[in-house]
């Protein structure tokens, strides 16, 4: 078993893993601009240092496909 040290100990990290996108089959609040939520949620994500988060769209998974197709643009 390899060991692994951390010089600093535990870290707390922030996480919102609840959060929905114009996707969701409840969807009454996004609009029809996925690229202006997109800026909006990663602007706040940025502001309130959130490290991880969490999409729960209800019955569909295409607001998480989109959204990681734009984290893969940012890769290339």
């Amino acid at each position: 078993m390899k060991k692994i040290n951390f010089e600093r100990g535990s870290e707390w990290r922030k996480w919102d893993l609840h959060v929905h996108t114009p996707f969701s089959y409840l969807n009454n609040q996004f609009g029809n601009d996925f690229d202006q939520y997109v800026k909006g949620l990663f602007k706040r994500a940025i502001q309130k240092e959130i490290a991880a988060i969490g999409i729960t769209d209800y019955f569909s998974i295409e607001g998480y496909k989109k959204l990681k197709e734009y984290l893969d643009d940012e890769k290339d």
